[in-house]
């Protein structure tokens, strides 16, 4: 394990590859599966943008039901429709956030799935942003 140690010091993102690659070496791990569970980790793995789209659309509908209910308050919701909540939802600027970032996760989870064909985890290591390694974890 000391290599291990002596691979982490530095926090820049070649150091970073470099403890992995490492890592990986002396534990034995199987590049196959370590790409998969990686991509799972990331929650790149069998993304399904409909579904979360339609998750996000349920999910902020229900809450504003149920704060129009709990308000004792006129709401602006308790006099529309659940199809008028679920358009606002569409049109608001938390679907819109929300869009921007499952449209990246969709993009990443395109690119690095490309591994799981030919798993070079230098290259693979390489492909993932420096936040998405630390999250892997050592």
């Amino acid at each position: 394990m000391s290599q291990i140690n002596e691979a982490l010091i530095g926090v820049d993102y070649h150091h970073t590859v470099n403890a992995y690659l490492v890592r990986d070496k002396l534990m034995n791990i199987d590049p196959n599966e370590h790409v998969v569970h990686s991509l799972q980790k990331l929650g790149y793995f069998n993304l399904n943008m409909s579904g979360e789209i339609q998750k996000f659309i349920v999910s902020e509908t229900t809450k504003k039901i149920q704060l129009s209910l709990n308000d004792d308050m006129d709401s602006t919701y308790r006099y529309k429709t659940v199809d008028q909540i679920m358009e606002e939802v569409k049109n608001s600027k938390e679907f819109n956030n929300f869009m921007y970032k499952l449209n990246h996760r969709f993009s990443r989870a395109i690119t690095l799935s490309t591994f799981l064909k030919n798993p070079d985890m230098e290259k693979f290591y390489n492909s993932l942003s420096f936040e998405e390694l630390n999250y892997l974890g050592y």
